[in-house]
């Protein structure tokens, strides 16, 4: 059904950074058969664009377009693949009486050149009502009131005894007609017209049309000429998973590139509370008075990296969830595919940001050291980044909302702070929880940068005060907050791991939820 069939819905969701060109390029390309060539689909392309007077926009951005242009749109992608029945939900919804008639003109042109077109509608004006053939007046429940020919609609209704006012509109009467109001019309009046309507000369002519088509397929010669019609449908190549990869990738480039300045604002503030970040410890130096600034500054750099790209992920990501689902309901691509693009371009900006990060923060709290300073500096925040995208993105996929996703993120994130070391004494905690600080980002990311910056460090004088407790060496102050030298490969390990496990957990949600999306 999918492949003999276009389907309109009633809303329009779609990559909205995207030209009405490339839209229909991109959809073209996954929807129509592989065996075509770029030639011919150019051509089918340029066609619906001027067919549906798309000309004067096709170079402007899908979010600037009006209504009727947006409705226009979803409705050439839907012909793309020349499918010989067309549904439309709600096809004039939001639009004005004039849009409103264009598209449902557009329709019956459709209609005309031999296309099926169904189409639900509510409270048409009566141009747009008097534009269709036949109608199906349906009530509450789903019976059928009437079926027939529109111009028959208000004769069988004059039979019941129900008149048309002159120069009042036909559909609003008969929608008046069948509507269950306790102060007009009870829903057992309601369903009396549908019985009436199964007894009436309409229903006669319906199912004398019926049988005809019943007939009509009945011949094997007509039945094997109707399947040569449809072996193109039956015989499509879809695009293959390497194809898909490959221009849902070129999508999301186009989406990041046309969001710069959303992307601007997000590094800026980032950068922002690094600064501030920076600024509090700058001149900080590691003796015994500094180990306690330090370990702050460590834990708030790694703390501010994961907050930041997890809750980041979470709201990018939800927003384009819904696209989605409605593509891959529609056969457009797999899931995998999207996931995966989606991961790298993530991956690309989570580098990119917390390198800047890293170098302002280091620049400025002026760190110094061999050539291996800042590469050890910028690893841990860089990988903390990484798994911080990957829970905000595993969140997203398996939760409807934001607000559902946070009810369980926070309590998580206020256990994983916990044990990160800073404010709990690790080495002391009961052996029964101890395993939560190998579920902690914040516990691998703080080690982490506490092992690689500390062991750097010789010596750390002490004071001339015999009261103060001396520290002398790295392995002391890790000890203290329960850290280990050793533990860096683990560390790494743990964050690699949580990367790789949490974006199976989001591919397996999203995917979980494309396939109760595709089975309404």
């Amino acid at each position: 059904m999918l492949r003999i069939s276009g389907f309109m819905p009633q809303t329009d969701l779609t990559v909205e950074n995207l030209t009405v060109l490339e839209h229909l390029q991109f959809m073209g390309c996954l929807r129509m058969d592989v065996r075509v060539s770029e030639n011919q689909r150019n051509r089918i392309i340029n066609n619906l664009i001027l067919d549906f007077g798309l000309r004067k926009c096709m170079h402007s951005q899908l979010r600037f377009l009006s209504g009727g242009e947006r409705r226009k749109v979803s409705l050439a992608v839907q012909l793309l693949t020349d499918p010989p029945v067309l549904f439309c939900d709600e096809p004039t919804t939001g639009l004005d009486s004039f849009n409103a008639l264009s598209m449902v003109s557009c329709l019956s042109s459709l209609a005309k050149n031999g296309k099926t077109v169904v189409c639900t509608i509510h409270q048409p004006t009566s141009g747009v009502f008097e534009t269709f053939d036949e109608v199906i007046l349906m009530v509450a429940g789903g019976r059928v009131a009437f079926q027939g020919a529109i111009n028959d609609a208000l004769d069988h209704f004059r039979t019941l005894g129900m008149v048309c006012p002159k120069a009042y509109n036909t559909a609003e009467f008969l929608i008046s007609q069948l509507s269950i109001r306790e102060d007009t019309r009870t829903k057992k009046e309601v369903y009396q017209i549908c019985d009436l309507f199964d007894t009436s000369e309409s229903y006669k002519i319906f199912q004398k049309k019926f049988n005809e088509v019943n007939t009509v397929y009945n011949d094997t010669q007509i039945v094997h000429e109707i399947d040569k019609q449809f072996l193109r449908f039956n015989t499509w190549q879809g695009a293959d998973t390497s194809t898909q990869f490959r221009l849902l990738a070129w999508r999301h480039g186009l989406n990041i590139a046309r969001n710069v300045n959303r992307i601007f604002i997000s590094v800026c503030t980032f950068l922002f509370t690094g600064f501030v970040i920076a600024a509090s410890y700058r001149g900080v130096i590691f003796d015994q008075n500094g180990v306690q600034n330090l370990q702050g500054f460590f834990n708030n750099v790694i703390t501010e990296t994961i907050f930041c790209q997890s809750y980041r992920s979470l709201y990018t990501f939800q927003a384009e969830i819904p696209v989605l689902l409605r593509e891959t309901k529609d056969k457009v691509y797999s899931v995998g595919p999207f996931y995966l693009s989606r991961i790298i371009y993530v991956v690309l900006l989570c580098s990119v940001e917390t390198f800047i990060f890293s170098f302002t923060i280091f620049w400025i709290t002026g760190f110094s050291g061999g050539t291996l300073s800042f590469p050890q500096f910028v690893a841990p925040i860089a990988v903390s980044g990484l798994a911080a995208t990957a829970y905000g993105c595993a969140m997203s996929s398996n939760f409807e909302t934001v607000s559902s996703a946070s009810l369980l993120m926070v309590p998580l994130d206020f256990i994983s702070y916990t044990f990160s070391g800073m404010f709990l004494q690790l080495s002391s905690v009961p052996f029964y929880l101890r395993w939560l600080k190998y579920v902690s980002r914040f516990y691998y990311g703080v080690e982490a940068f506490s092992i690689l910056q500390w062991t750097s460090v010789d010596e750390i004088p002490c004071p001339q005060n015999p009261d103060i407790m001396c520290l002398l060496t790295a392995d002391k102050v890790l000890e203290k907050y329960g850290y280990r030298t050793g533990d860096i490969e683990l560390d790494f390990l743990g964050l690699i791991l949580m990367f790789i496990v949490l974006n199976t957990i989001g591919y397996l949600g999203i995917r979980n939820r494309s396939k109760q999306q595709a089975s309404y």
